[in-house]
């Protein structure tokens, strides 16, 4: 083989190789559409929940109901973006909690999934854990 040849081979595995990386990590999240997956907060499993369809995500924060959509990148890279919510009041506490939870989701930067755990890492490193809770499954 001459030296062009051998150059076009090694382009076409590089790209070969970045594409089936991405397809993985999208594979990868497949696993966790259409299941609802609750924050542990303290060791304890909370009411706090995230659901993925689609490209919506939406869930429970605690007081209020959330929606929203997320993008999926390389390398187990994730946004969640344009969140809303319903406006329900409620205990001060509840609801500094959910909205610490919104502002985190606004800005996950990666996620990881772990013996059917879902793990969201923010911009700030701060890992947010959810359990895939039995018998709450969509």
């Amino acid at each position: 083989m001459n030296k062009k040849n051998i150059f076009l081979v090694m382009i076409f595995l590089i790209v070969i190789g970045c594409t089936r990386g991405n397809i993985k990590g999208k594979d990868n999240f497949k696993q966790i559409v259409g299941k609802e997956y609750y924050l542990e907060l303290n060791n304890k499993v909370s009411d706090i929940n995230i659901n993925f369809e689609g490209n919506r995500v939406y869930g429970f924060g605690g007081i209020n109901r959330y929606f929203g959509e997320y993008e999926l990148g390389k390398d187990e890279k994730v946004v969640i973006k344009n969140i809303g919510r319903t406006r329900m009041g409620g205990d001060p506490l509840v609801m500094k909690e959910e909205n610490d939870y919104i502002d985190n989701l606004e800005n996950i930067e990666k996620y990881k999934i772990r013996n059917q755990n879902l793990f969201l890492e923010t911009k700030n490193k701060k890992v947010l854990k959810f359990v895939l809770k039995e018998g709450k499954s969509k």
